[in-house]
């Protein structure tokens, strides 16, 4: 009995998406020239036949699947490993000592600036994401290391893509990795 219920809901959604793909094609070919203009600035799908769809499938999300205790708790779960994993990499991280040693290091992030726990915490930040930093705090320095004038702004600067890099790896964990990550960090468990 449930496995029908289940198909029967799976393929009415399947066919409330395929009315709401024509709906917003026929509309999409409507407005096309606007859209080529950018003179268009209406949701599509809202400016279609299937926006009726759409509210009712919003307004049944809100009321049955998205209203349940436990979403709530993992929504709120997730914003205490979120914000407990940008202060832990802010804290390491985004301090006035920690950009005036990669300023003084020319941006030798790694081997000069940091201590051996910022080093470790910078170590946790994926290889790709660091490889950007490094060289973009490179071309800052060489562009305005030199100038008195402008170390507050160079400062300002690395800063401003520190957080970059630090937002840029958080924002593009999986949920798993950063739950394991926050697990480990602070000593929930160890493997």
């Amino acid at each position: 009995y449930y496995q029908s219920d289940e198909k029967a809901i799976q393929r009415f959604r399947i066919y409330l998406q395929g009315e709401m793909i024509v709906a917003v094609t026929k509309q999409f070919m409507k407005v096309q020239e606007q859209l080529l203009k950018g003179e268009y600035k209406k949701d599509i799908l809202l400016d279609s036949p299937a926006k009726e769809i759409r509210k009712s499938l919003k307004k049944l999300a809100n009321e049955y699947i998205l209203n349940n205790d436990d979403i709530h708790k993992t929504e709120l779960a997730g914003e205490s490993i979120l914000t407990f994993l940008l202060r832990f990499f802010i804290d390491a991280l985004a301090q006035k000592e920690v950009i005036d040693a990669v300023i003084k290091s020319n941006g030798n992030v790694y081997n000069e600036a940091l201590d051996p726990r910022q080093k470790r915490v910078y170590n946790l930040i994926s290889i790709d994401y660091r490889n950007v930093y490094e060289k973009k705090v490179k071309q800052l320095i060489t562009d305005m290391g030199s100038k008195p004038e402008l170390q507050e702004a160079l400062r300002a600067e690395i800063l401003y893509y520190t957080y970059i890099l630090i937002t840029d790896f958080i924002s593009c964990m999986t949920d798993n990795y950063s739950l394991e990550l926050y697990r480990r960090l602070k000593g929930i468990s160890i493997y």
